[in-house]
């Protein structure tokens, strides 16, 4: 995240409430409203149940929820149908109507994993994954194993221009897919290798070096305006007539 307008440099959108600045594929894919709702408008349902063929032809709305889902009464009906067939009802929750559905236990990966493509052998979140994203820290740690074709992990996670990635220190690609959710692309043959995820926006990077440039121009500066030395002119003498 940059500050104030600098935000929209970084692929934000302004918004109100609790979305003050999002990630504008995630919203308009989902058409969350001002306080993070998905909104049942012309086009919505679609899109947000439309699959994803890189993902195995997984639904978007799956991709994006988490292991828990509080469906609205007022939810359209295709939407409802959706959680109803694929996702486990646990029933009615709190006194607004809300449903209550639980994703299989077959289909829950570790952490913020909502999917894997490729030859993932072996996956699970490292102690302390999961956090908020601070510049420069890891928030993210997967111990993965990968077999000889390589692969994936697909975070459930916007894509933010600034996301990083690594093994031992040696950078991954991070990439978006259709520009939304984060993935992050695995060698072949990794042996329980640990994947760290940071995030370090181009604010961030940037700023020592600025500051490193103003300091510079500043001294260039007092120098060209310093005092000067050098041989002075001896001022000629009075010519004026003597008595």
């Amino acid at each position: 995240m940059l500050v104030g307008n600098a935000n929209l440099f970084a692929d934000l959108q302004t918004g109100a409430g609790y979305t003050a600045a999002a990630q504008r594929e995630w919203v308009g894919r989902a058409c969350i409203d001002f306080i993070g709702q998905y909104q049942p408008n012309e086009g919505c349902v679609d899109r947000i149940l439309a699959t994803v063929p890189a993902i195995g032809g997984r639904a978007w709305i799956d991709l994006v929820s988490s292991d828990e889902v509080l469906l609205s009464p007022a939810a359209p009906a295709e939407l409802r149908a959706h959680f109803e067939g694929s996702w486990i009802p646990a029933g009615p929750i709190g006194t607004f109507g809300y449903q209550r559905y639980l994703r299989s236990p077959s289909a829950r990966l570790a952490g913020r994993v909502t999917a894997t493509t490729g030859d993932v052998i072996a996956l699970d979140a490292s102690a302390g994954s999961g956090g908020p994203a601070f510049g420069g820290k890891p928030f993210e740690s997967y111990v993965v194993t990968t077999g000889q074709a390589g692969g994936s992990l697909v975070l459930r996670v916007p894509y933010w221009p600034g996301l990083q990635a690594t093994i031992g220190g040696k950078g991954l690609p991070v990439t978006a897919v259709e520009g939304t959710l984060t993935s992050v692309a695995l060698p072949p043959a990794l042996d329980r290798a640990t994947v760290r995820v940071e995030f370090r926006p181009i604010g961030e990077r940037i700023l020592l070096p600025c500051f490193a440039v103003a300091i510079l121009l500043i001294g260039l500066a007092a120098v060209a305006c310093g005092p000067r030395s050098g041989a002075e002119v001896a001022p000629e003498p009075d010519a004026g007539q003597g008595s």
